[in-house]
């Protein structure tokens, strides 16, 4: 059923199963395990002084003060905490709820906070959420910033089949092309040398690059310049956008819409990536000059440097590639549109990121099996072999 002769890259954010107001900061997560050990300290006195497996009528009530007492403490805490930090945020609710659950249990509880602070220590994040730890704030396609999974997907072009899922924490796409591309070969074997990928600017870097061109691989990855171009048709409201900037590849410079020349002055280098920067000072004479670099500023267009980019951006250029990377639309954006719009999959069931990805199998099977099966009763039809339906 496959082709395999074009495949498409894509990931998308699916909302994890977990609330957004259920999070923690580190500053927060501090405060809630120094609040909480006390009361691990409070049972320990208390085991010391009446035994721990003491359940007589004194131990009872020296509980239930203990326990009283605790609650008394924990709240003068957050107040005493919320007092001193007057010019700042008081304790969200999600804190105040965790130390009340935490009077029950402290040692589980605690062990869920160490979780959560290993999760925010590992994402970089300024907050954890503490339903799933695994989860990362993420802004999706509507621009709404929630906890999220990215989950990754190749495409078959002819038959719609998926080749390859993922589920990462990671909320960009630039490190998933490597992966993606071997999971693809783990899964199905070696592919054949006319197959071409393509895959948005989201996984245009320049490891990704050297990567394509270490193992011979045909790819179709615009820039952040040409992704735009295709996605507003050229068509740009400011006429002095970057975008309106015309690069000359013979004479390395920008040419700005009052045609003055920006030559290429550095290179430098950011996120393992290189960075081009093209500007001239003749920019401060110009008419124009507060309307497009702002007042007493000249313009500055910033690219990616090197010659991998330079090949991959002419290569884009061609009308060969618009094409092909023209299936990639129809190839890999309609999987997700079914999967949200028709089957309503827009947040996972599950917790954690082993539980996500096998419900990310189930999801993207259930998929395959229907284009199989559409692939295989189209067969049969074109060869006469059921009756048309």
């Amino acid at each position: 059923l496959l082709n395999l002769e074009h495949i498409s890259i894509d990931g998308t954010k699916i909302k994890a199963n977990a609330s957004n107001n259920n999070n923690l900061t580190g500053k927060e997560i501090n405060v809630v395990k120094k609040i909480l050990k006390k009361g691990i300290d409070t049972d320990k006195e208390e085991d010391e002084l009446y035994g721990e497996d003491n359940d007589n009528e004194i131990r009872m009530p020296v509980n239930k003060e203990g326990r009283i007492k605790l609650i008394e403490e924990s709240f003068k805490e957050i107040e005493d905490y919320e007092n001193k930090n007057k010019e700042e945020k008081p304790l969200k609710k999600s804190a105040v709820n965790i130390i009340k659950q935490g009077i029950k249990n402290p040692e589980k509880t605690i062990e869920k906070i160490e979780k959560a602070e290993k999760q925010l220590k590992n994402s970089g994040q300024k907050s954890v959420s503490l339903t799933d730890p695994d989860a990362r704030w993420m802004m999706n396609k509507k621009n709404k910033i929630e906890f999220s999974y990215n989950s990754q997907i190749s495409v078959d072009h002819k038959s719609g089949i998926i080749l390859s899922n993922s589920v990462t924490q990671e909320p960009t796409d630039h490190n998933q092309l490597i992966p993606t591309i071997e999971k693809i070969i783990e899964t199905i074997g070696p592919l054949p040398e006319d197959t071409s990928f393509s895959a948005d600017n989201g996984y245009y870097t320049l490891k990704n690059l050297i990567y394509i061109r270490k193992n011979n691989i045909n790819a179709y990855i615009p820039n952040r310049k040409q992704a735009t171009e295709a996605k507003t048709n050229n068509k740009h409201k400011n006429p002095f956008s970057k975008h309106n900037f015309k690069y000359d590849y013979k004479n390395n410079l920008y040419t700005c819409p009052n045609n003055q020349k920006l030559p290429y002055q550095k290179t430098y280098e950011y996120n393992s990536n290189l960075r081009e920067q093209y500007y001239t000072n003749k920019c401060l004479k110009c008419s124009d000059q507060p309307e497009c670099a702002g007042k007493n500023r000249f313009k500055i267009i910033t690219d990616y440097g090197g010659e991998l980019p330079r090949k991959m951006e002419l290569k884009m250029e061609t009308p060969e590639a618009k094409l092909e990377y023209a299936k990639r639309k129809e190839t890999v954006e309609w999987p997700f549109g079914n999967l949200k719009q028709n089957l309503k999959f827009t947040e996972y069931y599950t917790r954690g990121i082993e539980q996500t990805e096998i419900e990310n199998n189930l999801i993207y099977i259930a998929h395959n099996i229907k284009r199989i099966f559409n692939e295989i009763t189209k067969q049969l039809i074109l060869k006469n072999t059921i009756p048309h339906i």
